[in-house]
């Protein structure tokens, strides 16, 4: 009769020895729970995803992770139309909503489980947004989607994304890819500075998809510039007209504005 190290150590076939396999096993699951509760709240609260956003969101480097969820029914692939970078989203089932929302403290409507509500022609903007949350979110402690913050937040602007520093400030993130001119680019501005002023934001990173168009951007948001203000015509007039200038922007304000570059857009 011959022994083998196993049989003194009580290793399992994966080197480890018996005592500590169970520990293991439990740890694994424990985190394949967490990776799924985090992939499926991800997609809950944006709506839907790219494949590459979730293995991101996932924290794992198996590609083939969402095509696992889609096996266990908890999200489906949907096509896209109008984004010509990315050709399927994913968006949760009627079992994966049950679940995300099992293990969420939010409740949000999610109307993609009709995908025909999908507004294809914001797909790409709004995956834009995940992809520069995602790639943030090491240095922030959270982050926030659009649609967590409804239609109506006071005077500021409504971000396309937020992200949540250590003091629990919120970051916002706005996606230009097309970018603004006259009076929408004004009312973009001024709303992103009262959201700074009135404490609703600790900040903004604002991306741009060109250099020119970050320059405009930055003219527009500089310290001690006034900001044109709009009014509208008379009754039954669908125009604006400028009105006069808002107060000059305090440089506190400005100096928490980050206009930057988008890489890839």
């Amino acid at each position: 009769m011959s022994f083998r190290d196993s049989d003194i150590i009580g290793a399992t076939d994966s080197g480890l020895p018996s005592r500590l396999a169970g520990w293991d096993i439990d740890r694994a699951k424990r985190r394949g729970a967490e990776k799924l509760v985090s992939v499926l709240d991800w997609v809950y609260r944006w709506g839907y995803a790219s494949s590459a956003t979730l293995v991101g969101a996932s924290g794992a480097a198996d590609r083939s992770y969402p095509q696992r969820l889609v096996r266990r029914g908890l999200i489906r692939p949907v096509p896209t139309t109008r984004c010509p970078t990315v050709r399927t989203i994913f968006v949760l089932t009627a079992d994966g909503l049950d679940a995300a929302r099992a293990g969420s403290s939010l409740y949000l409507d999610y109307p993609e489980l009709d995908s025909r509500r999908i507004s294809q022609a914001t797909v790409l903007h709004n995956l834009v947004a995940q992809r520069e949350v995602l790639r943030r979110l090491p240095e922030y402690s959270g982050w926030r989607s659009d649609r967590e913050f409804g239609q109506n937040i006071a005077e500021a602007k409504r971000p396309d994304g937020a992200l949540m520093d250590q003091c629990g400030g919120l970051w916002g993130l706005e996606i230009e890819l097309s970018g603004k001119w006259a009076r929408r680019l004004d009312q973009m501005a001024i709303r992103i500075v009262a959201g700074i002023a009135q404490r609703t934001f600790a900040g903004f990173h604002v991306l741009c998809a060109s250099a020119a168009m970050a320059e405009r951007y930055r003219a527009v948001l500089a310290p001690g510039h006034q900001i044109q203000r709009w009014e509208p015509g008379p009754a039954g007039s669908s125009k604006f007209f400028p009105q006069g200038c808002w107060e000059p922007t305090p440089r506190w304000v400005s100096d928490s504005i980050h206009i930057e570059i988008l890489k890839n857009p």
